[in-house]
């Protein structure tokens, strides 16, 4: 913004308001992914139009505060300031309606520009590979008998109605790739399979042991998506099937008896070891000059980054539960603080690659503390004099890299969560019947790299 700019209103002219270094920054900050030509493709309405909406969304779950009512009144104040000849409403209840309605298709949207801004990074794959892994987790929301109605109480008895989650992450930067938000009653498998076609050509693809299923790594396979999987005492693997090129303790095949009208998953099996505990993966790469069972450790170990993404969510903001009081307004606010975190970590890695630096290792504590620094800045209309600019400052936004020598917490933490590791998967020779069975699709049987 210029200070000889002038705009008309009733006649009168009204001389642009003095810029502030600090201000822009911010401003540039966002706009770097989300110009303002690009909401010129949502239908353009009066108070809350999809940009008002998005900057919003971005302010509010970037400041601090206990209740939303709270945060919405810092975040329409930044926004004023920000964006000093915009007409921001004041209702909270006008918001959350605005949110209805324009949110699904903003989200979906930007979702989208996200994914293609990770792209232009153009990073390095990790290990030859173009790696992805996928979790999921729960947020909580409040008790109400809407909530309990539409949400469902998923889990162990006297939970709250919750939402459930499902993330795909990009490896190489850490940064999220798409998500699946619903009841918490839903499956993490449905949310994955929705997801896949967004994953690009010669991808590969890790997870835990909650999503081996049939159905979804034979998707998987169709669509040309490698993974590594860990798989559980849930699971029943057979050997000696006689359908491709076996090699003694590695080649198993998961062909469930209600799927035996199907061609059996010819897969590889790598047994790692996590300290004591025996860890076994399943992999559609079948031959170790493609996938060694080092390589295949080490990409298993670093789907860890969408555990320290949840928690990140969860504790560091922290939205382990959501303030809203009726269905849709929950899943409406669950979108706008991924979106809103998803700019901030986006800024981040960008910046990191801007200087040089590896992309990954993002501190969401550290781009927390830096972000609020500087909105506190703009709500006081006070330029910071550091000579770091914003940029920067994300660069430095990083974990620590010291090598631990005990643990980090001293005392054990009150109803910690502390599930028992899988079991190794139960191993049986396939019968007579099913040799002959499997040798109907001996043939053609495509399910196997």
């Amino acid at each position: 913004m210029g200070n000889d700019s002038f705009s008309t209103h009733g006649g009168s002219k009204l001389a642009e308001p003095q810029s502030n270094p600090t201000q822009e920054q911010v401003v540039q900050t966002i706009e770097r992914w989300f110009p303002p030509q690009w909401f010129a493709r949502f239908r353009s309405e009066k108070g809350w139009s999809a940009q008002k909406l998005f900057w919003m969304d971005v302010l509010i779950n970037w400041v601090a505060g206990h209740t939303l009512t709270e945060r919405f009144a810092t975040a329409r104040e930044l926004l004023k300031q920000l964006k000093p000849r915009w007409h921001v409403p004041s209702s909270l209840s006008g918001f959350t309606a605005a949110r209805r309605r324009i949110e699904p298709l903003l989200f979906e949207t930007a979702a989208k520009t996200m994914r293609q801004q990770t792209l232009a990074l153009k990073l390095e794959p990790v290990l030859g590979w173009l790696l992805f892994a996928v979790d999921g987790s729960r947020f909580e929301c409040p008790r109400t008998k809407d909530n309990e109605r539409v949400l469902g109480c998923a889990g162990k008895e006297h939970t709250t109605p919750q939402l459930f989650q499902t993330t795909l992450w990009h490896l190489a930067s850490e940064l999220p790739w798409d998500v699946r938000i619903g009841p918490g009653t839903d499956s993490e498998q449905c949310h994955v399979r929705d997801m896949l076609g967004t994953l690009p050509a010669g991808s590969l693809l890790t997870a835990d042991a909650g999503f081996v299923s049939f159905e979804l790594l034979t998707e998987l396979v169709h669509r040309e998506v490698s993974f590594v999987i860990r798989v559980g005492g849930n699971r029943t693997l057979l050997t000696e099937l006689g359908v491709a090129h076996e090699v003694a303790g590695e080649t198993v095949y998961l062909w469930p008896q209600q799927h035996q009208d199907q061609p059996p998953l010819v897969l590889r099996m790598i047994v790692i070891q996590d300290g004591k505990t025996p860890v076994n993966l399943l992999t559609n790469v079948l031959t170790e000059s493609r996938l060694s069972a080092v390589d295949a450790a080490q990409i298993y170990r670093l789907r860890w980054g969408g555990e320290v993404y949840y928690r990140t969510v969860k504790r560091t903001f922290p939205f382990a539960k959501l303030c809203s009081r009726s269905p849709y307004n929950a899943l409406t606010e669950q979108r706008a603080m991924l979106l809103s975190l998803w700019v901030l970590q986006l800024s981040c890695v960008a910046a990191r690659q801007d200087e040089k630096l590896s992309p990954r290792r993002w501190s969401g504590a550290g781009a927390r503390t830096i972000i609020r620094s500087w909105l506190r800045a703009v709500l006081l209309s006070k330029p910071r004099k550091s000579m770091p600019t914003l940029r920067e400052e994300f660069a430095t936004a990083v974990t620590d890299s010291y090598r631990r020598t005990g643990p980090k917490s001293r005392r054990h933490w009150p109803r910690k969560k502390s599930d028992s590791p899988p079991k190794p998967p139960k191993q049986r020779l396939a019968s007579e019947s099913e040799r002959q069975r499997a040798k109907g699709f001996s043939q053609h049987c495509p399910l196997k790299l």
